[in-house]
């Protein structure tokens, strides 16, 4: 065998050394072309939406629609 285990994990562990630093500056890219793009909009814009509420409202109208259904 060419390439020993050990040898292998050392590799592995260089090469993600070097993705964490490449994945670092993709991520500060994006956020850079994000704040080009989007240095008009309101900050609030942004920030996540909360989706919770808008799914638990949609469950209990499924549900409540279902029901209906089933009565008539």
């Amino acid at each position: 065998m060419k390439n020993t285990r050990i040898e292998r994990k050392e590799e592995d562990k260089k090469l993600g050394e070097g993705n964490k630093t490449t994945i670092r500056n993709i991520f500060q890219l994006n956020k850079n072309i994000k704040e080009r793009l989007l240095r008009h909009c309101r900050r609030e814009a942004i920030l996540p939406i909360s989706v919770a509420p808008v799914l638990l409202s949609k469950k209990s109208y499924c549900c409540r629609g279902s029901a209906s259904r089933r009565v008539s």
